[in-house]
């Protein structure tokens, strides 16, 4: 019965460039049961073998990191790990920043101001193949698709030119199109302001 309670642990693996932040999630989480940090590091470079040795259920990575930052440690870790389910942790909440970490492939996106309770509820989310994103951020992803929807050349400019290392691994046919992030926009933009969460649907067998 012990063992069982074990394996349904959620382990995390924690990276994110300051010690003091680090240590605060560290003691926030302590007091969720089911979650389990297996490890941490301090800059992106350090993902891909962190996944590789310890294969944990979600990544929470720092979007500012001194030399690989989150959003291409982000494209890296997906392109060798496909299945990772990574958060990333910001303190910008400008859409072109939400828009390539999710084009890279993160499932959640939350501001350092959160509070506990969001980030508990977004590793749950994610773990279980979700999207989570803050809600701070959330009006101006929509605000920024509904843009683009109408004028999808106008944005074009404006994307490229963030984290343009993490650019070389996204849709090749450009950003206008935006097409991962525009469909969980779009998703969003369908749910109430105070509900961020995007459960994955449950398949019936």
């Amino acid at each position: 019965m012990q063992m069982d309670k074990q394996k349904k642990k959620v382990k995390i693996v924690l990276i994110d460039d300051h010690k003091l932040f680090r240590e605060g999630v560290k003691r926030i989480l302590d007091f969720e049961p089911s979650f389990q940090i297996v490890a941490e590091g301090d800059d992106g470079e350090m993902a891909p073998t962190l996944v590789k040795k310890y294969r944990p259920d979600v990544v929470i990575m720092d979007i500012n990191m001194p030399r690989i930052n989150g959003i291409q440690a982000t494209a890296d870790l997906i392109r060798l790990f496909p299945k990772s389910r990574v958060i990333i942790l910001s303190i910008h909440d400008d859409e072109a920043y939400v828009t390539h970490a999710l084009k890279t492939g993160a499932q959640g996106y939350l501001l350092k101001e959160m509070d506990s309770n969001s980030l508990i509820e977004a590793i749950k989310v994610v773990s279980e193949g979700g999207s989570y994103l803050h809600p701070k951020v959330t009006h101006n992803l929509v605000r920024e698709y509904r843009r683009l929807s109408k004028d999808p050349q106008s944005g074009k400019k404006k994307f490229t030119n963030h984290f343009p290392k993490a650019a070389a691994h996204t849709d090749k046919k450009g950003s206008a199109k935006c097409s991962n992030w525009l469909r969980k926009a779009k998703a969003i933009r369908l749910l109430p302001t105070r509900c961020i969460s995007v459960k994955k649907p449950s398949r019936t067998m």
